[in-house]
């Protein structure tokens, strides 16, 4: 009896070993399977800066922006000075005047023994009671020589208007500046919490 126990326990021993065995083949083994492999994440880039953004579309835009720029000052021959200075100092009065000095000249070139200008004006009223003849008459004894004028309805920037008023107000900033770095004035706005009251500053 006892024989016969040691041998199933034997048996028993075996068939546990067996079966510990194939399941170590099973998980050493490799694995497969039909689905496909899974692609390799892509590589992620780094997140672009406003600023870069920004640099990029100022140097493919700036091209076209200095293309557009307009022209610099019409030299005048016998005229050491631009169109604004010589409007401005045309004995006018009326509407001649204002045609000289709301217009910009365009084209200033040697014709035929004449100087020939070509002005560019915005506005079409301008151009009435016989104007433009009156300053080219004018134009042509300040300048004691031929003159021709033509004229073009256009939008203007470099005219002696537009001059006059940018230097009137770089005369106030100046002003208003040279008020507050005062030192007087300094200690009473510091001291007393006085201000400057915009607009009653005025250039000498």
């Amino acid at each position: 009896m006892a024989n016969v126990v040691r041998q199933e326990l034997a048996a028993w021993e075996d068939a546990h070993e067996l079966a510990d065995s194939e399941q170590s083949a099973q998980s050493a083994a490799p694995t497969f399977s039909n689905e496909a492999p899974a692609e390799p994440a892509a590589p992620q880039q780094a997140p672009i800066s406003i600023a870069a953004a920004e640099a990029v579309v100022a140097e493919a835009v700036m091209p076209a922006r200095h293309a557009a720029e307009p022209p610099g000052p019409v030299t005048i021959p016998g005229w050491n000075d631009g169109w604004p200075s010589l409007a401005a100092a045309l004995p006018l009065r009326g509407v001649v005047q204002q045609l000289a000095l709301q217009s910009e000249l365009i084209e200033c070139q040697e014709s035929d023994g004449a100087l020939a200008f070509h002005l560019r004006i915005a506005v079409e009223t301008l151009r009435s009671s016989g104007s433009p003849e009156k300053l080219e008459a004018a134009l042509a004894d300040q300048l004691a020589r031929r003159v021709r004028l033509s004229t073009e309805i256009g939008p203007v920037s470099l005219t002696a208007n537009a001059l006059a008023t940018a230097q009137r107000e770089l005369r106030q900033r100046e002003a208003e500046q040279k008020m507050h770095s005062d030192p007087f004035v300094q200690t009473l706005m510091r001291e007393f919490g006085a201000t400057v009251v915009p607009g009653s500053v005025r250039p000498n």
